[in-house]
């Protein structure tokens, strides 16, 4: 019971962790691209940032609300 209790404290401990550097990681990659866009592409600051707001918007307008969750999910229903 001990060993199976430590060995579940390790796996959280392991998932955080994990789910930290990948953050990190990803962070460092948007930054990369950001100077990539700038650099090579001859994107300025200012198309940067439109770019960001735009990709933003369009990830907030996918969020569904409960009721069109319920919605989708009856559709998917009936195709099943």
């Amino acid at each position: 019971m001990v060993v199976t209790g430590i060995a579940m404290i390790f796996a959280v401990y392991t998932i955080i962790l994990d789910e930290k550097n990948r953050h990190i990681d990803f962070a460092k990659q948007v930054e990369k691209d950001e100077h990539k866009l700038m650099d090579t592409l001859g994107c300025s600051k200012a198309d940067v940032e439109r770019f960001r707001t735009d990709f933003e918007a369009k990830e907030t307008a996918k969020a569904m609300t409960k009721e069109e969750m319920e919605i989708e999910r009856e559709k998917l229903a009936e195709i099943n």
